[in-house]
């Protein structure tokens, strides 16, 4: 299922005149086509987010979703080749980046390597077959029928929860389920660090938002003070 949809990718790309791969944290997307080198067949990218070596076997994508098909939690970490060698804190040998380097390029444990895991993994989530989570890359559910890229909007339908007999849960929240739980802590700037200049400190309005959250200055205010401030009204 994962390679035929990861085929019908392929296709679609080398049959578009410019194929962008977007990616994370705003950074610039880039471009791919497909192309044949040393007798496979493969992505090749631009030198802009790759100087070293700018071509992507297809066994490559392959080999990712076989290993991510095979692990338990259908997950596996990224690894950090800038930050650790093969078998260092966070470049463990059992991550994506570690074990592409020993199987396609000859890489041994305690070496470095050329960081290949974020061109791999927004590949990967631009064909449909995967998605981001914190620190991992995941195998999307292809079942469930949605798109795994973005959050899809609500239907207002209900679906039986996974674990059945409790009560039903929107299909929203079972749809969204991991984006919710890898869903980074959110901060909130309800008030512009000017207004904590004194003559603004004459308004009541002001004046209570330093009462409440006195650490102002220095903290932006997490959602969850928020939601507490609400609760005890």
């Amino acid at each position: 299922m994962y390679k035929k949809k990861l085929s019908s990718f392929i296709n679609l790309v080398e049959n578009s005149t410019v194929y962008m791969i977007s990616q994370q944290r705003k950074a610039a997307p880039f471009q791919i086509k497909v192309l044949k080198k040393s007798g496979k067949m493969g992505f090749e990218v631009e030198p802009r987010v790759m100087p070293i070596d700018t071509f992507f076997a297809f066994e490559v994508f392959n080999y990712v979703l076989d290993e991510l098909i095979k692990s338990p939690t259908k997950s596996l970490k990224r690894g950090d080749g800038l930050k650790s060698p093969i078998g260092g804190l966070g470049m463990e040998i059992d991550t994506i980046e570690a074990m592409i380097a020993v199987k396609f390029y000859k890489k041994r444990r305690g070496q470095f390597v050329d960081r290949r895991i974020s061109v791999i993994a927004n590949i990967l989530v631009e064909s449909g077959t995967c998605f981001h989570g914190r620190g991992i890359l995941k195998l999307a559910n292809l079942n469930s029928g949605i798109n795994p890229i973005r959050i899809v909007n609500p239907s207002n339908t209900p679906k039986n929860p996974l674990i059945t007999n409790v009560y039903d849960l929107p299909e929203y929240l079972i749809e969204n389920k991991s984006k919710i739980v890898d869903a980074p802590d959110q901060f909130i700037n309800l008030i512009s660090k000017k207004y904590s200049k004194e003559i603004y400190l004459d308004f009541d309005v002001i004046k209570e938002f330093h009462k409440r959250f006195p650490n102002l200055k220095q903290y932006p205010i997490q959602r969850k003070q928020v939601s507490d401030l609400f609760k005890n009204k």
